[in-house]
C-alpha cells in the first residue's frame, strides 16, 4: 500500500517537466553598450530589455555619445559618397541586378530574421541609381564591387538608425518628441508592409474598381490590372531564375507539373525525350522561356545574366500598358540626391514607390519584387493624380460623383465590424446634439452643440462608438519632421480619440440619448453601461498606435479624454476573421485598453497583442513590470495563417473574463 501511495505522489509531481521546459526557453545575453551593458532576456515569446549602468557609467556613456555622434554622421556621409561613386562607375543595370540577387538570396536564407534589411538595401540602391544617368553602360562590375555596395548600404542603414536613436542627447527635441520621432523614422527605414497581402488586395480592389472607367480612359487598363500584372511579373521572374541551389524556382516546377498532369495522354514519350512538348507548354505559359527544346534559366549567382534575368517580357497589351505607365528612367529621380546637407540620405524623397519599374531605351526592368505590393495604393492614387489632378482633388479626395475615399473607408470599416460581430447592429453617418458646458475638449466647440458620429454599434451586451480617419501620414512626417508628425497624428489618431470620447460622454451622461440617421430615423443604444470607444485609421502608423500614453504626453491625444481602442484598417481585417464572438471581443477590449497605460508596451504591434491574448490572455506578469522595455513576439501563428494558409489561430482557453 505504501508503494502505491508513493507512486501516486510521483504521478502528481508533474510540474517538474513544465519547469524544465520553461527553463530551456529562457535565453539571456548581455550586450556591451558603451561602459555598461544592456541585458536582453527572451522568455518564451517575450523579449525584455534592461540597462545595467552605474550612475558614473551612465554619465560616461552620454559623454561618449555627444563626442562620437558627429563622427558617426561624418563617417556615414563618407560611406554614402563612396557608395554613390561605385554605383555610378558601372552599368547600373548590372549593379541593380547584383544587389537584387544578393538581397533575394539573403531573404531566402534569413526568412524569419530579416527585418526588411535586404529590401532596404535593394531600394536604396535603386533610388541612388535612378538619380543620375546610366553613363557607363556595358561596364560590368566585379563581384567585389557588388559585395562592397551591399555591405556599405547595410552599414549606412545601421548608422542612420544609431544616429537617430541617439538624437535625444542633442536637446533639440524633448524626450517624448525624440522618442516618437525615432519611432516614425524607424517605421520608414525598417521596411514593413501595411498589412497582409490578401487584405491589401481586397481593399485595393474595392477602393479603385469604381474608377476603372477613368483608368481605361487615361491608361488603357483597369485598376485590377495593376495587381494582376505584378503577380504575373513576379511569376515570370520565378520562371526564368536558377536558384543558388542549382534548382529552378518552385513556381516553374509547379506550372510544368500541372501542365503535364492536365495533358496526360496527349504527349508522347518521344516528345518528352526530345523536349518538343515544351513548345506546346509555352503557348499557355509564355513566362517560361524556351529555346532549342530546352528551358532557359538565368542564374542568381551569375552577374553576366542579370540584364536578361530582370528584364520584363510582355505577355499581352494590358501588361505592357501597366509597365509603361509605372516606369521611370535613369536620371528622373533627382530628388533623392538631395543637396549638400542631405546628400543621398536614406530618408530623402524617392519616386521609386510610385514608379517601381525601370526603363532603359525600349527595355523595362523590375528589381524590387515586393516594391509594388507594398505601395499599391500610392501607385494607383499617383496615376489618378498624374492623369487629372483636378479630378483627383475634387472627386477621389472629395465627395462628388463617385464614392470618395473617405466614404469608402468608412463603409468598409462598418462591413468589417458587421462581419466580426454579426449579432450587433451597426449604423453609419449619425448626428446627435451634445451641449455640455462642463466638457472642455477641442472636439466639443460647436456653437449649436450638433455633432456627427461615423459608426454606432448597438447590442444588448455593449455599445460601440467608432470614428474613422482616412487621411494618411505625410512624407514629411515619415522623414521625421516633428511638426508634421504632430499634425498628422492629431488628424489620424488624436481627433478620432477625442470624437469617440465625446460620443461616449453623450451616451453616458445624457438623459435622452438619441442618434439621428441621414434619413431622419432615430436609434438609441440598448446598453448605456458598457460603452467601447474605437478609432480606426486608414494610414498605417505602425506600432506608434499602441503608445497612446506617449501620444498624450506629446499633445497628439488630449489629456482630458479616456483612451479608445485604436488600430488601422488592415489590422481590423485580421480581427474580423479571428475574433469568434462578441463576448470574446468584449473580453479582448476589457483587457487590451488598460494596457495603453503600460508605457513599457508602447511600441508593440496590435497583431502581437492579439496573439498575446490568444496565448497568455494579455496577462502582464510581475516580470513584465521589472523590464525597462518589453517587446512582444506573439503573432507568428497569425502570420502563418494569413501568409501561408496554416491553421487558424484561436484562444487557448474558452474561458472569458477570467481576469476581469
Amino acid at each position: 500500500m505504501k508503494k502505491k501511495k508513493k507512486l501516486k505522489k510521483k504521478q502528481r509531481s508533474a510540474p517538474k517537466k513544465k519547469q524544465n521546459k520553461q527553463k530551456k526557453s529562457v535565453d539571456t545575453a548581455k550586450i556591451p553598450y558603451g561602459p555598461g551593458f544592456i541585458e536582453v532576456v527572451r522568455k518564451g515569446k517575450n523579449i525584455f530589455f534592461n540597462k545595467e549602468f552605474t550612475e558614473e557609467q551612465q554619465n560616461e556613456l552620454l559623454e561618449s555619445i555627444r563626442e562620437n555622434r558627429p563622427k558617426l554622421y561624418d563617417e556615414t556621409k563618407r560611406l554614402i559618397t563612396r557608395t554613390v561613386e561605385l554605383i555610378n562607375e558601372y552599368d547600373k543595370i548590372y549593379i541593380l541586378g547584383g544587389i537584387a540577387s544578393y538581397g533575394l538570396d539573403q531573404m531566402m536564407v534569413n526568412k524569419k530574421t530579416d527585418d526588411g534589411l535586404a529590401e532596404t538595401v535593394i531600394e536604396y540602391c535603386q533610388s541612388v541609381a535612378l538619380a543620375t544617368e546610366n553613363i557607363n553602360r556595358g561596364k560590368v562590375p566585379p563581384d567585389t564591387v557588388l559585395y562592397e555596395i551591399y555591405h556599405n548600404i547595410k552599414t549606412i542603414r545601421k548608422n542612420f538608425i544609431d544616429y537617430y536613436q541617439t538624437e535625444a542627447i542633442t536637446g533639440r527635441y524633448s524626450e517624448i518628441e525624440s522618442r516618437i520621432r525615432i519611432n516614425m523614422i524607424l517605421e520608414t527605414i525598417l521596411i514593413r508592409g501595411d498589412g497582409y497581402l490578401v487584405h491589401i488586395n481586397e481593399l485595393f480592389s474595392e477602393m479603385f474598381t469604381p474608377y476603372d472607367d477613368f483608368f481605361e480612359k487615361h491608361y488603357g487598363f483597369k485598376s485590377g490590372d495593376i495587381l494582376k500584372s505584378f503577380v504575373e511579373l513576379e511569376e515570370a521572374f520565378g520562371c526564368r531564375v536558377l536558384l543558388p541551389t542549382g534548382m529552378p524556382h518552385p513556381v516553374q516546377r509547379y506550372k510544368l507539373a500541372k501542365w503535364m498532369h492536365d495533358n496526360q495522354g496527349r504527349i508522347s514519350s518521344e516528345d518528352i525525350d526530345s523536349g518538343e512538348y515544351l513548345n506546346e507548354f509555352v503557348k499557355t505559359n509564355p513566362q517560361v522561356l524556351v529555346k532549342n527544346n530546352g528551358v532557359i534559366l538565368y542564374s542568381l549567382n551569375d552577374i553576366d545574366t542579370y540584364n536578361e534575368l530582370y528584364r520584363i517580357r510582355h505577355f499581352d497589351d494590358i501588361q505592357k500598358k501597366v509597365v509603361q505607365s509605372l516606369a521611370i528612367s535613369f536620371g528622373e529621380n533627382k530628388s533623392f540626391a538631395g543637396n549638400a546637407k542631405f546628400y543621398y540620405e536614406i530618408l530623402n524623397e524617392s519616386r521609386i514607390y510610385t514608379k517601381p519599374i525601370i526603363k532603359q531605351d525600349e527595355d523595362y526592368y523590375l528589381f524590387g519584387m515586393n516594391l509594388a505590393a507594398r505601395n499599391y495604393f500610392l501607385i494607383a492614387q499617383n496615376l489618378i493624380k498624374e492623369a487629372d489632378e483636378s479630378f483627383y482633388n475634387s472627386t477621389f479626395l472629395g465627395n462628388r460623383i463617385l464614392k470618395s475615399k473617405d466614404e469608402f473607408i468608412e463603409q468598409k470599416v462598418c462591413q468589417l465590424f458587421q462581419k466580426m460581430l454579426p449579432s450587433v447592429r451597426f449604423f453609419r453617418n449619425l448626428s446627435y446634439t451634445f451641449d455640455n458646458k462642463n466638457v472642455n475638449l477641442s472636439c466639443t466647440k460647436s456653437e449649436d452643440g450638433k455633432y456627427e458620429l461615423d459608426i454606432l454599434g448597438i447590442s444588448n451586451n455593449a455599445t460601440y462608438v467608432i470614428e474613422v480617419k482616412a487621411s494618411i501620414v505625410s512624407n514629411e512626417a515619415k522623414r521625421g519632421a516633428i511638426q508634421s508628425i504632430k499634425t498628422d497624428l492629431r488628424g489620424i489618431i488624436g481627433n478620432a480619440v477625442c470624437q469617440s470620447h465625446r460620443a461616449f460622454l453623450f451616451i453616458k451622461n445624457g438623459k435622452d440619448v438619441v442618434f439621428t440617421l441621414p434619413d431622419g430615423q432615430v436609434v438609441k443604444p440598448l446598453n448605456t453601461d458598457n460603452i467601447f470607444k474605437i478609432s480606426i485609421s486608414f494610414s498605417f502608423a505602425g506600432t506608434i498606435l499602441s503608445g497612446l500614453s506617449r501620444l498624450m504626453e506629446l499633445g497628439v491625444v488630449e489629456s482630458g479624454v479616456e483612451f479608445s481602442w485604436t488600430i488601422n484598417i488592415y489590422d481590423l481585417f485580421a480581427f474580423s476573421e479571428l475574433i469568434e464572438s462578441e463576448e470574446q471581443f468584449i473580453d479582448y477590449l476589457n483587457k487590451r485598453i488598460p494596457l495603453y497605460q503600460e508605457r513599457k508596451l508602447s511600441h508593440n504591434d496590435e497583431m502581437d497583442l492579439l496573439g498575446f491574448y490568444f496565448i497568455d490572455d494579455l496577462k502582464v506578469s510581475g516580470e513584465h513590470h521589472k523590464t525597462e522595455s518589453l517587446t512582444l513576439r506573439y503573432k507568428d501563428s497569425i502570420d502563418e495563417y494569413f501568409e501561408r494558409g496554416k491553421a487558424k489561430p484561436k484562444k487557448r482557453s474558452n474561458k472569458i473574463n477570467d481576469a476581469n
